[in-house]
């Protein structure tokens, strides 16, 4: 139901967000990015926690890969997503490897 919901409303961040939680948790990357892509579109206030989401999940092949393929099609909160990851404390290496292999970095 929350997906639904979210598909109807791409500018509704509670739905959107709960499709993000439901979608995760069912490992379908694709889809949860699509529903994060909405927001960090829709709502650039959430950019910082939805960056932090992206940067938890770096960890995980599949995520990653679905994300560089997303990068790849140069939405436009690319340059704030990269430009974050470099200048906070987190580590520079997920954003390195998705730069230096179109597959997110997977060997």
């Amino acid at each position: 139901m929350a997906i639904e919901a979210a598909a109807r409303s791409h500018h509704e961040a509670r739905s959107q967000l709960a499709a993000v939680a439901l979608l995760m948790g069912k490992k379908r990357y694709d889809e949860s990015l699509d529903h994060i892509d909405a927001l960090l579109r829709s709502k650039p206030a959430l950019y910082a926690d939805l960056f932090k989401l992206i940067a938890n999940t770096q960890n995980v092949p599949q995520f990653r890969s679905a994300f560089a393929q997303l990068l790849l099609r140069n939405p436009p909160w690319r340059r704030s997503y990269v430009y974050e990851t470099v200048i906070t404390d987190q580590s520079a290496r997920p954003i390195a490897r998705l730069f230096l292999s179109p597959s997110g970095g997977e060997e």
